[in-house]
């Protein structure tokens, strides 16, 4: 079974291949910076509602929000 992911925005679960990927740092660096960092930080959009779930590259933990 594919892996499903609850957004923290509208509480939908979809299939983890859905959700739109981007890195934190993709608007203000190129993308071998992006890949020469360690731990980047994923930002996976909600196909749902199009917000935004923050996650660690490495162990898939949730980032706290401020």
């Amino acid at each position: 079974m594919k892996e499903e992911v609850e957004c923290v925005h509208c509480g939908k679960k979809n299939k983890k291949e859905l959700w739109c990927i981007t890195t934190a740092y993709a608007l203000t660096m190129n993308s071998e910076e992006v890949i020469k960092r360690n731990n980047p930080s994923l930002v996976f959009f909600c196909p749902s509602c199009g917000l935004p779930n923050s996650q660690k590259n490495e162990d898939l933990e949730e980032i706290p929000e401020n």
